[in-house]
């Protein structure tokens, strides 16, 4: 199951600070915000400061405090890293926080989703930073919209669903700016340097090649770990016919970047680089 939030004004209402409970659960109290905050957190399994505050307040000290407040109810789990120069706080939901969550989402009628609080992807943490930053864009700029978002588990489910069930994929989405749109599946090129070597990147599209039935997105996207990697990419994916447009962009690329969404993104056989919105202007190429 999906679940969206729309984004929240910082100016909107009161907020009273959750109740505290034996076992430092708070099962009254939570305000409609803390609610939406907590679920946040467990829909994307781990989040910083920055993301949060991308994702759903106006300023950064208002997503700090709200997210203190749950620290202390004990719903969420507070911690930074010990090599990390900016102390950048980074929050998970706790056992009990889950277990509520959990417990409403039976109260209201509705399924609990797959890894729901927990890690359910290695490569989480690049692709919880990618979909902020599309999100903060879209709320700075007023420009594009990230209409729908599925993590790994939600997007091999509804891909199944589909009847495609061999795609390894980081998430899924549709970005929508101006009148044009697009769909796409997002991969993660991020190989341990010793498996690197003799790991082709293309060998997170082999699932493509398998489909039996047809891909429901425009683009694939893969974020690669170097230049020469994502030249061997495009290399390799010019001679498997893919039934999608494979567009690339390295890391670097994309964190000197403003956005995802901005002109980052290379395609095989096209000679300057493109928006990610314009990557579902041309038809994929026929398998």
């Amino acid at each position: 199951m999906v679940r969206r939030y729309g984004l929240v004004s910082a100016s909107a209402g009161g907020v009273r600070q959750p109740a505290r409970h034996r076992g430092a659960t708070a099962r009254h109290g939570l305000s409609k915000r803390h609610w939406q905050l907590l679920s946040l957190v467990a829909t994307y399994g781990v989040l910083d400061t920055r993301q949060v505050t991308a994702l759903m307040f106006d300023s950064r000290p208002t997503a700090a405090r709200h997210l203190a407040m749950l620290v202390k109810a004990g719903l969420l789990v507070r911690s930074v890293k010990i090599r990390d120069p900016a102390h950048l706080a980074h929050y998970k939901v706790s056992g009990a926080g889950a277990e509520l969550l959990a417990r409403r989402l039976h109260e209201a009628g509705e399924p609990v989703p797959l890894g729901f609080g927990t890690r359910r992807h290695r490569d989480e943490a690049a692709v919880n930073d990618f979909v902020a930053r599309l999100v903060a864009h879209a709320r700075r700029t007023g420009q594009g919209h990230l209409y729908r978002w599925r993590h790994a588990l939600d997007a091999a489910a509804w891909l199944r669903s589909h009847g495609i069930a061999q795609l390894d994929t980081s998430g899924y989405g549709m970005w929508i700016e101006g009148n044009l749109a697009v769909g796409f599946l997002l991969h993660i090129d991020d190989y341990p340097p010793a498996m690197a070597l003799a790991t082709p990147p293309a060998s997170l599209l082999s699932g493509y090649q398998q489909a039996r039935s047809r891909v429901p997105v425009a683009a694939a996207l893969v974020i690669t770990a170097s230049d020469e990697r994502e030249r061997w990419l495009h290399r390799d994916t010019l001679g498997l016919r893919l039934p999608i447009r494979v567009a690339a962009t390295t890391i670097a690329r994309l964190h000197t970047a403003a956005s995802p969404a901005d002109m980052i993104w290379s395609v095989a056989g096209v000679d300057d680089l493109m928006r990610l919105v314009d990557l579902g202007r041309a038809a994929p190429p026929a398998p």
